[in-house]
């Protein structure tokens, strides 16, 4: 995901991969283009882990960020308020 790449410039993404995988990391946000043909890009990307605290799950958000084209657009403020909503089983976002 080169948006995502923004915060990770200087590390290999093979490691990167790596190390979201061995701590539940996940990615999502919206996409630009045909995801389905292999064509546009992640306009936005969140990243973050689902933990069970006091016997709730919650969404943590460690990044998030916007393409500098899209900023003040309102897509970061529409992927952090609808992160919540759109994962299964969690109740609260941190």
């Amino acid at each position: 995901m080169p948006v995502l790449r923004r915060l990770w410039s200087g590390a290999d993404p093979g490691s990167v991969r790596s190390w979201g995988e061995e701590r539940g990391y996940h990615r999502f946000g919206p996409f630009d283009g045909d995801a389905g043909a292999g064509s546009g890009e992640f306009v936005a990307v969140a990243g973050g882990s689902v933990q069970c605290v006091l016997h709730r799950r919650h969404v943590w958000v460690h990044d998030l960020v916007v393409d500098e084209p899209r900023r003040s657009e309102g897509v970061g403020v529409a992927l952090s308020s609808s992160s919540s909503a759109d994962s299964p089983g969690s109740s609260d976002l941190a």
